[in-house]
This record gives C-alpha cells, structure tokens and sequence, in this order.
C-alpha cells in the first residue's frame, strides 16, 4: 500500500486498476462517503503518533479539526464493485501470507456512539478473499480516540491484482469512523512505517536482525560461468546524518565534522563453517577469504566547507572488483586487536580504490560463489571504513 496514512492521495485515472492510489467505486448519492484530514493534535496514538484520515458520511458531525474534505457523492472516475467503497489497487504473490494492519476509531462527542463498517480483500473481480465487520464504540474523548491495532491475516490464493479497501459504514448520528496508518506485507504485522508514493523508507535499524533475515537480503545471480549472491537493495551512507551524529552509524562516526571521505575499506565475513574444505584441495585451507565485488554509486554529493557553503560534484560509479573478504570465523570489533589489525590490512584484504571518494553514497555488495562456500552459515557481513574529513580549528 502507498500513501498508507494520506487517504486522499486519489486516482484520477478512468481506469479502475490504477495502482499506487486511493479510489472509490460507484455509489447511490445516498450511501456515498466522504473523506476528511483530521488534526495531528486531536489524532495521538502512543508510540506511533500518526497523522489521520477519516472516512464518514457525509451527515457526519461537524465542529472537529477538519483541514480538507474530498467529497466522492459524484465521483468523476468512480469504478465497479460493490457501491460505496473506498480502495486500493495493490499486486500480491499467490500462496504468500499477508498481514492487513490498522487503527480505527469513532469520532464523536457521544460516549457509546458506534460505528459499523466492513474491511476487505478483494481479488481483481471483485470477490472477497478476507473480510472482517468490526464495530467501533466512541469514548466521547479525543484523547482516546484509538483503539487496539487491527491485523488480518490472509494467503493470496493466486499472483495478481487484488483490492483492499473499506466500505458499508453504518455511524451514529453525528459520528465519524476514523481510520489510520495502513500497512500491508508479507508475514507477521511489524511496526508501522508510514509512506507516500513510494513503498521504501528509510529506516534507523535493519528489520527482523537475524541471520535468515540478512541472508534473505541477498539473490543469487548466474552470468555466464559465473554465480553470485548480489544484495537485493544497496544501502547508504549520508554525511549530513553522519556529521549530526544520527542513524544507525551514531557513534561509529565522527560526528560533527565536515568533508568526509573515503581511505579505503576491508570486509569480514560472520559465521562458522562459511568455507567448508572438506571436499577441496589442501589449498583451500591456506584461503580464509571470498571473493567479493563493491560497488560505490554517489550521483550528485554535496560537499560542505567550514563556512557550511555547499558544492554539488557527482562522483559516478566507483568499484572495488576482486576484492578478499575474511572468511576466518572471526568478529571484528573496535578498537582492532593486534591480530584483527595486521589481517585487516593486508594488501588484497585492505582496498584502496575508494581513496578520495566521499563517505556519502550508495553500496551494493556481490559475493563471488565458490565450491567451498557455505551460503547458510554466513550470520553477518562487517564493512571496516577508513575514513578522514575535516575538522573546524577554532
């Protein structure tokens, strides 16, 4: 789902398929909704403190903090389905298990007002593949306003155009069914990530931090003769997070500072058995190292000087090919033991390629497949950054 929490980013395509968008479908002028935006100040939910939107009707009660309204009682592009629906178009995968999550609640100044309404999966023909009837009960208090989380759980029964979307709302007089932070993906529910048009965001920690999770976070590709784990998504660095000391990189940084660039960097591969040279030449035991790939994609960085001017300078595509990761069973931690310090800088392990090139940028990692690799038992990979930048002198 996009716009997960901005219900009135709407389709104006005649094309009842459009993705990325909240529609409507046809409606009796008498069972039409209308949408509303509800203050971020009446509208906080405890961890997640989300920013509102409301479906009601359109008798619904007036005097709250209503910022626009999108009225659909004559929708321009109305689609097909049941009348009265409000929906997004979303592209699942058959036989995977999906998690619908959010929050609902009855807006009105009447405690024990109610709200009735149903909640829906459906596939690209308008039948039901999850449905759910919830009711809501108005506290009468904006404060709490929001209930418990809401999660159903279904299985695509095939790969293709589904539709999820609420609809047949029943309020009190004077009511209004809120609704808030919609999120759908594959598996359990995680925590609420809001979005617009676009599903990826940015995150301080890597989600679910285990082995398979970061395993899974790598394909295997053939070219050729050749076969490769390459990651999935590259992942960034960006000076001005690092220079205010915020990110996952907080602390690991010096922070503060200005310029940073790159000196060179080194890779260390987590996990027993990795090599297994059971079945190999004795060489294979005189090589704790695997063959790797880093690519260093910068677009246009902007470079800051002591007097926070700033110039723009695009770096291109830099890369370290046929680099040596440790594959020595080993965990690198800082500061470096003795011993961890003299393998980390050995020549083919220690690169130099990146020299001069700014710390901000994407990477995006491949790992050269091998007889001896043992792709199940990798639990982590450690990119060491030597770095420099410049320092203010007061």
């Amino acid at each position: 789902i996009t716009y997960s929490n901005y219900l009135a980013a709407t389709g104006s395509s005649r094309d009842e398929d459009e993705l990325g968008v909240w529609r409507s479908t046809d409606c009796d002028p008498s069972k039409c909704i209308a949408l509303t935006s509800v203050g971020a100040g009446s509208t906080r939910l405890a961890e997640e403190e989300p920013q509102s939107s409301a479906i009601r009707s359109p008798s619904g009660g007036a005097g709250y903090n209503v910022l626009a309204e999108v009225v659909f009682s004559e929708p321009e592009y109305a689609a097909g389905g049941p009348e009265g629906w409000f929906y997004q178009n979303v592209e699942l995968e058959g036989g995977t298990e999906y998690a619908l999550s959010y929050w609902d609640g009855a807006l009105s100044s009447t405690s024990g007002s109610e709200v009735s309404y149903q909640v829906a999966v459906f596939d690209g023909e308008w039948s039901p593949v999850a449905i759910e009837f919830p009711e809501v009960v108005s506290t009468g208090a904006v404060a709490t306003l929001w209930g418990d989380r809401i999660v159903i759980n279904f299985v695509a029964p095939s790969t293709g155009l589904f539709r999820v979307g609420v609809g047949e709302i029943d309020p009190d007089p004077d009511t209004q069914l809120t609704l808030a932070n919609f999120q759908l993906e594959t598996g359990d529910s995680t925590t609420y990530r809001e979005n617009d048009a676009t599903r990826t965001v940015v995150a301080k920690r890597c989600r679910g931090n285990s082995p398979e999770n970061f395993r899974d976070g790598f394909e295997y590709v053939c070219e050729r003769n050749d076969c490769y784990y390459r990651s999935k998504f590259p992942f960034y660095l960006d000076e001005e997070f690092l220079a205010a000391g915020s990110g996952v990189f907080a602390g690991g940084i010096g922070a503060g500072n200005f310029n940073y660039r790159l000196d060179g960097v080194a890779l260390n591969i987590v996990g027993s058995g990795v090599l297994d040279c059971s079945e190999s030449s004795a060489s294979c035991y005189a090589n704790g190292f695997l063959g790797y790939d880093l690519q260093h994609h910068t677009g246009s960085v902007a470079l800051t000087s002591r007097a926070s001017g700033v110039t723009c300078f695009d770096f291109k595509t830099g890369a370290v090919r046929g680099g040596k990761a440790l594959a020595t069973e080993r965990v690198l931690s800082l500061p470096l033991s003795s011993a961890d310090s003299a393998l980390v800088l050995e020549p083919g392990t220690y690169k130099r390629e990146f020299t001069g090139r700014p710390l901000s940028g994407s990477y995006r990692l491949k790992i050269w497949d091998q007889p001896e690799l043992r792709w199940e038992n990798i639990e982590d990979i450690q990119l060491l950054v030597d770095y420099s930048y410049w320092s203010a002198v007061e």
